[in-house]
This record gives C-alpha cells, structure tokens and sequence, in this order.
C-alpha cells in the first residue's frame, strides 16, 4: 500500500482546481460534522464529481469505471453490508485470490481502504468510480438482499398456480384466535408463499404507523 499517496484534496491544488482556503474550508467542515472530503467539495458547491473523478483518474493513471450494467456475484455483495457500504460510498465489485476489488470515488483514502481491510478481513483494490454511481449502484444491487441472498422477480404469469393459498392454510378467526394472532399467522403465510418480502411488510407497517 502507497502510504505516501497523496490526498485528495492535495491533487485538486495541483490541478489548479481549488484553492488552499477552500480546501481548509472543507476540511473544517469535515473535523466538525464528519464525511469524505470529495463529498463535502461537492455540496459546497466548490467542484462537481466528474471534475472530481476525471482528475483522478488522470493522476492516478487509471479510468472511471462505469457501473450502470455491472454485474456483481451474490456471493460478493454479501461480503459487504448495506450500511457499510452506504457509510463508505463502496461498491464491491469483485473477489478474487482473497482481494475484494471495491469501486469507491476517492481511492487516495487509505483509511477509508484500512478500515474497509480490517472490517472484512481480506485486502482491498480500490477501482475510480462517480460517487452518483457509486449510490445508484449500491441502491440497485441490495434493494434484494435478503438472508445473504437476493430475492428474484416473482414471475407474474405463474401466481395462479404457484401462488395459490387454499381455505384449509388461511386462519380461522374465533375466541381462540384473536386478531393479532390471525395477522401475524397471515402475514407469515404471504412471506412463506413468496407474495411478500418480512421488508416489504416491515414497510407497509411502519407507512400505518405513520397515518
């Protein structure tokens, strides 16, 4: 690992793409509320992300790669949880020969890229990607993740037949079946049957809370 790579925000001086005081500006903002610093250049206006990525793909000799059709193993996705890939804005793409090759926008953040090796336990390889894309991605491929695996599209045209619940397995509703057994004993019925997902009811339940 390079330890003297430079930062960031050290190669956009270079580029003559921001200035020292916008940096230390930035860079205040980071030690009160937190946050990469690409990111905080972003929402303050100072510099859009593809300048961001552009430059360092210039200077680190290497591309912005595209993640609109990536294609990414479950068994990859699921070395990596949703909140952390949420936290660092990283996207595993690959694993192979105990490497995780994770797209991330900033690949000078060796501590972002230590904390990532130590978490998960293997070493990483950082890959340039747009921050944008970056959440797009991770948006897409773990909106299905679930028990470590992703839920597949239900084909429609075979709920007749797959789909169906007879009268003997819906609950009876009597003295001894108040209606909160009757609703948990369904809704556990729609998840087993594959209608509906324990997040989609989580959901729905958490939009009544709301009304």
């Amino acid at each position: 690992m390079q330890t003297t790579r430079k930062k960031i925000g050290e190669l956009l001086i270079e580029e003559g793409l921001i200035n020292q005081m916008r940096l230390s500006s930035a860079l205040g903002q980071q030690r009160q509320w937190g946050g990469r610093i690409a990111s905080i250049l972003i929402n303050m206006g100072i510099i859009d992300e593809k300048t961001i990525a552009h430059t360092l793909g210039k200077k680190l000799n290497t591309h912005v790669e595209p993640l609109e059709n990536i294609e990414v193993p479950d068994e990859v996705l699921n070395m990596v949880k949703h909140d952390m890939a949420t936290k660092y804005c990283i996207l595993p793409i690959n694993y192979k020969n105990k490497v995780l090759t994770v797209a991330m926008s900033d690949p000078t953040d060796l501590k972002t890229i230590d904390d990532l090796s130590f978490a998960i336990g293997v070493k990483i390889k950082p890959l340039l990607a747009i921050e944008s894309s970056i959440n797009d991605a991770i948006a897409e491929h773990y909106k299905g993740i679930r028990y470590g695996g992703r839920v597949h599209k239900v084909d429609t045209k075979a709920l007749p037949d797959t789909m169906e619940i007879t009268r003997n397995e819906m609950p009876h509703a009597d003295k001894s079946n108040p209606p909160e057994t009757i609703a948990r004993a369904l809704s556990k019925l729609l998840i087993e049957k594959g209608i509906i997902t324990e997040e989609e009811l989580e959901r729905k339940m958490n939009d009544f809370g709301r009304d």
